[in-house]
């Protein structure tokens, strides 16, 4: 197979979207190195190699119609972003749980699903949920659930819901998204030492663009974002930052399953042996990085333990408004307990998983953490290793 080129793959974007010039072209060194690293990865089918085409010239097509739109308004660039939330921690930590809550305050932004696949142009902020838009991606959902869509039931945006930071950086090609999409080492290695500052600073692009016709404060979700803190407070300095916290080994466990799922829609099969090796050492820096600056951002971080969480959701929810100043009215407290009976997710079927599917145990994952759950005396609750 021929390997795409960035002069074919930005050609063909322009084509889509009726062409147009790109504020800068930070995304080229990402871009460059998962290119190279796609083509080495033996493992990738041609319909794999077809899916990630194609997801490459998607993002590029909506970061040109991003530039193109703010290139025509440049007085967006110079919008503030005040004191934005970044929920973050390990992955499969109840982020997506305590985003989702924050989200049913109408007072909050939040990048929903739908706004992130088609921004351009910006929704009004009475039609962040009937935009047209919104309601065809809900259908399309809903339709592609009923057709038994594979992993649903481990990892699932519903359009009208927030989506994961992770998707705008994608637009950068520095993100963890590519590098969950197959066995890439080489990517891998790149993602935890590059300088992430023109992700972020295309991500703040993002969220100026849609905050343009519908303002408030942005609540944020991206369990990476802890690995790459002093530039996420370089490009957001009034940031205030909610860590989540659950027993490791759970959480390496339910990463580990998700990746394979991931892995199995674009190679042969997904190499258990590969993910047991890789994610745990990614994990245990997920926590590393942002301990080693616990000393100078202690009042900036609150903490959010799984275990306490689950079961007291709202109690939780009042906990965090109080530090973030802010006030937790009845009315958004009951958007939040209809959200929590809802549970949308857990409609699509229960995630089981475990350490010894890639060759795990405790023994070997716990030791690696030991720093952080003494830190922060986590629960080591062995009773949910299979169940998210």
């Amino acid at each position: 197979m021929t390997p795409a080129t960035i002069a074919n793959l930005v050609s063909r974007a322009g084509d889509r979207v009726g062409g147009g010039e790109f504020l800068d072209r930070s995304f080229e060194e990402g871009l460059a190195v998962l290119l190279d690293s796609i083509s080495r990865c033996d493992r990738i089918t041609p319909e794999g190699h077809e899916r990630l085409t194609e997801s490459i010239i998607v993002h590029l097509a909506r970061r040109l119609e991003i530039d193109r739109y703010v290139g025509n308004r440049p007085e967006l660039m110079d919008t503030p972003i005040e004191r934005p939330v970044f929920v973050m921690g390990m992955p499969r930590t109840a982020t997506t749980a305590v985003i989702n809550l924050l989200a049913q305050d109408p007072a909050r932004r939040t990048v929903l699903r739908w706004t992130l696949e088609n921004p351009v142009p910006p929704p009004e902020a009475d039609q962040l949920h009937s935009d047209p838009r919104c309601l065809i991606a809900l259908d399309r959902q809903r339709r592609s659930i009923e057709d038994g869509l594979p992993g649903a039931n481990i990892r699932f945006e519903w359009a009208d819901s927030p989506a994961e930071c992770v998707h705008v950086m994608n637009h950068d090609f520095k993100s963890m998204q590519w590098e969950a999409s197959a066995p890439m080492p080489e990517y891998t290695d790149f993602i935890y030492s590059c300088d992430m500052t023109s992700a972020y600073t295309f991500h703040r692009r993002f969220l100026q663009v849609l905050q343009s016709r519908a303002p408030g404060t942005w609540a944020l979700k991206g369990p990476s974002h802890t690995l790459w803190l002093p530039t996420l407070l370089a490009v957001y300095p009034d940031a205030r930052l909610v860590w989540t916290h659950r027993d490791p080994c759970t959480a390496v466990a339910s990463l580990c399953s998700l990746v394979a799922n991931a892995h199995r829609r674009n190679c042969t099969e997904a190499n258990h042996a590969y993910i047991g090796q890789r994610i745990p050492a990614g994990v245990a820096e997920h926590v590393r990085r942002p301990m080693a600056m616990l000393d100078k951002l202690s009042d900036r971080i609150h903490h959010i333990h799984f275990a306490d969480f689950i079961g007291n959701e709202i109690g939780a929810m009042r906990d965090l408004y109080r530090w973030l100043g802010n006030e937790l009215t009845p009315e958004v407290e009951t958007g939040m307990e209809r959200w929590l009976g809802e549970r949308r997710q857990a409609q699509l079927g229960e995630h089981h998983y475990s350490l010894s599917d890639f060759g795990l145990s405790r023994k070997v994952v716990a030791p690696m953490f030991e720093d952080y759950t003494e830190c922060f005396d986590i629960n080591m609750d062995e009773a949910r290793e299979r169940r998210s």
